[in-house]
């Protein structure tokens, strides 16, 4: 009994002690045989000759160079913690950029006649141009299909699905509708429909730019974001506190000290912070 005591105390202390900080590079890599890999800033540079290609392995991003052709597939998976994010090249030149809470899952060398990838979560992609070999996002909900471009996709749980088209030009396949996106589109994935809009490129993909902007949103909407990016849980005193809308611009290197000042400032909410915990009260 005595020992439980101690450990809830410790534990308490831990809580108490705990900073939220903002999100760093960090992933983790798995291959086709199973084994893990931890990539990030304090991982060991790397090199891995698996499946046909070179993989090299830094703090910054993974990068696959195909050393062959191969007449089969092997998959590798790139998952992203809360409070992380990285990038991979993959064999065919193709850039991507993955959020918080995100996982990718790639062929090692891409055979056939088409590029797949598998999204869960939220990337951006900038598409090596093949128009012989189409480049396709799938999500399970939908698939987005390009040749050569640039253009973000959202995928979250409990979210809107979204695909937001920076350059060139997309396809978004969901069930028997087609829609054709040009620079500056949003397609918002709904269960039976597809809805297109003009939106600001600057807000609708500012985590790219290194930054957060939002523009009359829910708190909640808000702060679950802010979530992912900085690893933290949320606690509302009120569940009305929820629907209040807010309009805030900051880096994403941003302290919580600082996003706290900027969103209390408009007089709304006060907000606590206790250990990895946001605590939302009325501003009375």
């Amino acid at each position: 009994a005595a020992s439980d005591v101690y450990k809830r105390q410790s534990q308490t202390l831990v809580q108490e002690h705990a900073v939220i900080e903002p999100g760093s590079r960090q992933a983790e890599l798995v291959l086709g045989n199973g084994r893990t890999v931890k990539l990030g800033e304090h991982a060991q540079p790397r090199l891995l000759e698996v499946d046909g290609a070179v993989i090299k392995m830094d703090e910054k991003r993974l990068e696959y160079r195909e050393e062959k052709e191969v007449d089969r597939l092997v998959f590798n998976t790139l998952r992203i913690p809360r409070g992380g994010e990285y990038s991979i090249l993959l064999s065919d030149g193709t850039k991507v950029f993955l959020n918080a809470e995100s996982e990718m899952n790639y062929p090692v060398v891409f055979a056939g006649g088409e590029r797949k990838v598998v999204l869960k979560g939220e990337a951006f992609f900038e598409v090596a141009e093949d128009k012989a070999r189409p480049f396709v996002v799938s999500t399970g909900d939908f698939d987005v299909r390009v040749t050569g471009t640039q253009f973000n996709v959202r995928v979250y749980p409990d979210e809107t699905p979204t695909a937001t088209l920076a350059e060139g030009s997309i396809r978004l396949l969901k069930g028997e509708h087609i829609t054709d996106l040009v620079p500056g589109e949003q397609a918002r994935v709904g269960a039976e429909s597809v809805e297109v809009r003009k939106v600001n490129l600057e807000e609708a993909i500012a985590w790219r730019h290194d930054a957060f902007s939002f523009k009359q949103v829910r708190l909640e909407d808000l702060l679950t974001e802010l979530a992912r990016w900085y690893d933290m849980e949320v606690f509302y005193q009120n569940t009305g506190l929820k629907d209040l809308h807010f309009t805030a611009w900051f880096k994403r290197s941003s302290s919580m000290k600082e996003v706290v000042r900027l969103l209390e400032r408009t007089q709304k909410v006060k907000l606590e912070v206790k250990g990895k915990t946001l605590i939302v009260k009325p501003n009375k």
